[in-house]
């Protein structure tokens, strides 16, 4: 997005939905099976 273009061009270093929906995945895995999310595997499935 623009946003993600100006915040890198500025020096940031931009993340996009993806990293999130990573996370909120894993934690939403953790809390229903009661284990740790295969945190690799699901990173491996959304291409990040």
């Amino acid at each position: 997005t623009a946003l993600l273009r100006a915040a890198e061009e500025a020096g940031a270093r931009g993340a996009n939905g993806l990293s999130m929906l990573l996370y909120q995945g894993a934690l939403s895995f953790s809390l229903w099976f009661d284990r740790e999310a295969p945190i690799e595997a699901m990173r491996a499935a959304v291409v990040l």
